[in-house]
């Protein structure tokens, strides 16, 4: 069994770590220790917790894109997960409440969103526009302060280079999983002393000029 089959068979059999229905999903510090338990579980220490789940989080992130391609008419930008490996492995998600679900299942790219000169219809771009929607989805006005402040750093990490892109999303993870932890009483010093995800202070060394030009 690989580290990846392993690692959602664990995930699999505690239901309250994907799961917004199960009664335990709101229960933070049951779900640190399952994540601790994980760790132990796939060899690499309890103090490689958030590791873990950002694995975690990335599969299912990869799974909801995966099933995007399922649908009539999905867009380019979804071509590369239509045989994503794992998709057979984490079906078990279809059948619960899902926060990934709900937030891929709700964007629209920019391809779907610009109807194409070929459909000059009004009433026909408007129906595909709608097509796809659900009850969840976040409209405009709903959006708060904080969906605005992250918002307005899209168009500039959009601008980075692919390699940093990848390097500052790994580091975002390691940041938002520590103070986290550190929320739900976990203390300073233990969370410091957990290994990162990406070496600090990271020291980027990419031929920019190359990497523009690539994209």
């Amino acid at each position: 069994m690989s580290e990846t089959e392993r690692l959602i068979e664990l995930v699999k059999n505690r239901r309250f770590l994907y799961d917004l229905s199960d009664p335990l999903y709101k229960d933070r510090h049951k779900r640190m220790e399952a994540w601790k338990e994980i760790s132990r579980l796939m060899g690499s220490g309890s103090g490689t917790a958030h590791i873990w789940s950002a694995k975690w989080k990335g599969l299912k992130d990869n799974y909801a894109k995966y099933k995007k391609t399922s649908e009539p008419g999905f867009v380019e930008a979804y071509k590369k997960y239509k045989h994503w490996p794992w998709a057979d492995k984490v079906k078990f998600l279809d059948d619960c409440v899902s926060t990934t679900c709900r937030r891929v299942y709700n964007y629209t790219p920019k391809e779907i969103r610009e109807p194409s000169p070929e459909n000059t219809d009004p009433k026909t771009s408007e129906d595909n526009l709608n097509e796809g929607t659900s009850e969840c989805e976040v409209k405009k006005d709903s959006l708060d302060g904080v969906d605005h402040f992250f918002l307005s750093y899209a168009e500039t990490f959009k601008k980075l280079p692919p390699r940093m892109q990848i390097m500052l999303k790994l580091e975002i993870a390691t940041l938002f999983t520590r103070y986290e932890l550190q929320a739900e009483g976990m203390s300073k010093e233990s969370i410091e002393n957990m290994p990162r995800i990406v070496p600090h202070p990271v020291k980027y060394e990419f031929d920019f000029e190359n990497d523009i030009m690539n994209e």
